[in-house]
């Protein structure tokens, strides 16, 4: 009964001001299903809902002025899947990093109260922060991803940041709070040359400030080794760094993208024809057989959906006919788009 009442204000939302059905549902539907279930489930309902609202509105529809909408669609969606297979597996080595430092932390606090343990020059090795950098400089070995520690704030100077992670951290020191449960990712491009960033923070625990406390608690040996130690003086939930990964990635077009595009229109055109008539259609990695549909409501809403797709898909193969790929003021504008809106899917 919950889920049904966030689908019907989500779609009446949609209907009535012509977006809103994600921003609404998405939340709700989360905190009520969970995320796995309702990211497929909010996917079904937003493609049902939008092809109704299209049925209706679709001679209003100027193709001719949505054309790059439609380039950047052909374009982003095959790149953002690319992207986010690349980023899981940037998520997973963090992941590992993150709590290989969270249960060497609660291990020496515990064995320290129990009197069994104590840093030192021969034992520093087993304090988190160095633990985690040692298992990090192996996962870079003999891989094109390069994992590490970072922080503005160094007591190594190894995990003195670049510039691109110093502006990182610069804006999530600003606002540390939103970003607890957040990370930062981004397509850097100079030139011909792409680079994929990724950013974990990191914030002091209770474990921590033994270390990273007052300065005077900071044992003699690691002063003696960094001299130059700048991080102490941190309080409980204060941002204390980062974890980041860099790999190289490529720079992408339209044209790289052809064949996934053409594919998806044949996908598409074929199920929307078994849904009519029936016939075979491909849901997955599996494929069905459809009976023809006989309801005419239905039938006459799925002949609107086809003239819709019939010039949808003209527009396609226009695009590609046209090589509007090769625009030179569209590639740059596209990577401008790809970079500079970092900030807003991470609030999304």
């Amino acid at each position: 009964m919950i889920v049904a009442l966030i689908v019907f204000l989500a779609i009446l939302t949609q209907a009535t001001v012509g977006f809103g059905l994600a921003l609404i549902s998405m939340p709700l539907l989360v905190a009520v299903l969970g995320i796995k279930t309702a990211t497929p489930l909010v996917a079904l309902i937003a493609t049902a809902a939008e092809l109704r609202i299209l049925g209706r509105y679709w001679r209003s529809i100027q193709f001719q002025s949505i054309k790059l909408l439609i380039i950047s669609s052909v374009i982003g969606i095959p790149l953002g899947v690319f992207i986010l297979r690349e980023v899981d597996e940037a998520r997973k080595d963090v992941d590992l990093i993150v709590h290989l430092r969270g249960h060497m932390a609660r291990s020496i606090a515990a064995a320290k109260q129990a009197g069994a343990f104590e840093l030192t020059e021969h034992t520093l090795n087993f304090a988190p922060a160095a633990a985690a950098r040692e298992v990090a400089s192996r996962f870079s070995e003999n891989r094109t991803m390069t994992l590490r520690q970072v922080s503005t704030k160094y007591r190594n100077p190894a995990n003195k940041p670049d510039a691109y992670e110093s502006k990182i951290l610069a804006m999530m020191e600003q606002d540390p709070q939103q970003w607890k449960d957040k990370d930062w990712c981004e397509k850097v491009i100079d030139g011909d040359q792409a680079t994929m960033r990724y950013l974990r923070p990191l914030f002091v625990k209770k474990e921590c400030l033994a270390c990273h406390g007052d300065p005077a608690r900071v044992p003699a040996f690691v002063r003696d080794r960094f001299p130059d130690d700048l991080a102490t003086g941190y309080r409980v939930g204060e941002l204390r760094g980062a974890v980041s990964v860099s790999w190289p990635t490529r720079v992408t077009g339209i044209g790289e993208h052809q064949a996934e595009a053409m594919a998806a229109r044949k996908l598409f055109g074929s199920t929307l024809s078994a849904l009519i008539k029936g016939g075979p259609a491909t849901l997955g990695e599996q494929e069905v057989i459809l009976p023809p549909c006989d309801d005419q409501d239905i039938l006459a809403q799925l002949a609107i959906v086809q003239d819709l797709w019939d010039q949808f898909a003209q527009n396609i193969d226009t695009i590609f006919a046209e090589q509007a790929h090769k625009s030179r003021e569209f590639l740059p504008a596209m990577n401008f788009v790809l970079t500079q809106n970092q900030k807003l899917l991470a609030e999304m």
